[in-house]
């Protein structure tokens, strides 16, 4: 144990020394409490023998500034005193001081102090470690808590492909932008899950009716479409654990100026994850169920929105007019359907999306850990079997590569992966 004295007087110094050294501690001096101080804010020791009276800084001084500073571990203190100053040790106490011991004094009396001390710093130490590990499995469970949660999508994505893929990356976004509002990991979370899931209740309704947007539904159509935030939202409200996402599930199709449903909320009486989800969503819909043709999507722009939308936009490529679209849409209900700070943080985090990317199709052999599927990967036959912008890990690549020894799946896949910097 490295332990610090601080004693202006070089005889006890000097003893203390010895002693403390024959016993196989480590000994840094200081000749006042002010040097004591300096040393402190340096080494951070874990036991500090001062001496009560000293020149620039005392010892109750100086323990009152060591229990002042936010340390991570906790500081024994030893004020060392005379028999004329035991009325006064009460100060020492409120000061933090952890025991005395009165000069002079029988070096074997200094070795019980000292051996008093480190049983309440080992003690520390060991409940510290115990927390540490506590804490290390509960964020091994909350991994695996979303893993699953993230699994679970996939496996919808699978009955849904087209649905699926977009809540997908709703969630990846929804969480992006919770990030950027500096919100909590547990809301972030719960922000994620309202992502994934939010248009569950959607599930069983016919799959035409899935890519029309409020405006091009029927009476009986927007009737159905009205119902399936409650639906879902009450499915989620059975899992305590998910009562979060339950909530903003709920009030997603809320607009900012009241004129969404169900219940007309507005502005700040939105749930911030309701708002983002709100923004998310919209833009994911229309990237991920919109036309895959230049001429489909400008007839859906020009139905819902009006012609005039696609009148800015010069490019033959279909998904970037999409995003262009979704963005143009997300500007013009900023502060009426949407939140603005939202809409704000929103368009920043797409303009980087893709930023270093490089996509290329790979053999099935030379896929690599962090590789991500630029398209979704099916079987031969058709099947569904992971969606794009799955990330790749060992457990995936060796099961893609176990199935290929089964012929159903074609040689090469078409991947994206984050290039290394310079």
């Amino acid at each position: 144990m490295k332990i610090l004295v601080a004693e202006d007087n070089p005889v006890v110094a000097e003893l203390l020394n010895k002693i403390l050294t024959k016993d196989g501690h480590g000994v840094v001096l200081a000749e006042n409490g002010q040097k004591a101080w300096e040393l402190f804010q340096k080494q951070r020791f874990r036991m500090i023998i001062s001496d009560w009276m000293m020149p620039e800084m005392d010892g109750i001084t100086l323990c009152n500034k060591i229990r002042a500073e936010k340390s991570s571990h906790y500081v024994y203190i030893i004020l060392q005193t005379t028999k004329d100053q035991l009325p006064d040790t009460l100060a020492g106490f409120k000061a933090g001081v952890d025991d005395y011991i009165i000069k002079p004094y029988h070096p074997e009396e200094i070795r019980a102090r000292i051996r008093s001390g480190l049983r309440i710093i080992e003690l520390e130490q060991k409940i510290h470690e115990e927390a540490n590990a506590i804490l290390k499995k509960h964020k091994e469970l909350e991994k695996s808590y979303m893993d699953t949660i993230r699994l679970l999508s996939s496996l919808m994505e699978m009955l849904n492909p087209v649905l699926g893929e977009y809540m997908k990356h709703a969630g990846r976004l929804s969480r992006e932008l919770a990030e950027d509002f500096g919100l909590e990991k547990e809301t972030a979370d719960q922000i994620e899950i309202a992502g994934l899931f939010h248009d569950i209740g959607l599930l069983g309704l016919p799959e035409l009716m899935l890519s029309k947007n409020e405006i091009e539904m029927d009476k009986t159509e927007l009737g159905l479409y009205t119902q399936h935030p409650l639906i879902a939202a009450l499915s989620f409200d059975a899992v305590k654990r998910l009562s979060g996402a339950s909530e903003i599930i709920l009030r997603h199709h809320e607009n900012f100026d009241g004129s969404g449903f169900p219940n007309g909320l507005k502005e700040s009486k939105i749930p911030i994850g309701a708002r983002i989800v709100a923004a998310v969503s919209d833009y994911c819909k229309i990237i991920h169920t919109w036309p895959a043709d230049i001429k489909g999507i400008k007839k859906k722009a020009a139905n819902n929105f009006g012609i005039e939308i696609t009148e800015d936009f010069d490019t033959n490529d279909p998904d970037t007019l999409n995003k262009q679209i979704a963005k143009k849409v997300l500007e013009i209900g900023s502060n009426s359907k949407y939140d603005a700070d939202v809409v704000e943080k929103l368009i920043k985090i797409t303009k980087k999306t893709g930023t270093g990317e490089s996509r290329e199709w790979v053999n099935i052999e030379d896929l690599k850990k962090g590789m991500a599927l630029a398209k979704e990967l099916c079987l031969k036959d058709g099947r569904h079997l992971l969606s794009k912008d799955v990330a790749l890990n060992a457990a995936s690549i060796r099961s893609i590569k176990q199935l290929k020894d089964f012929n159903v799946l074609d040689d090469r896949i078409f991947v994206t992966y984050i290039q290394s910097p310079g």
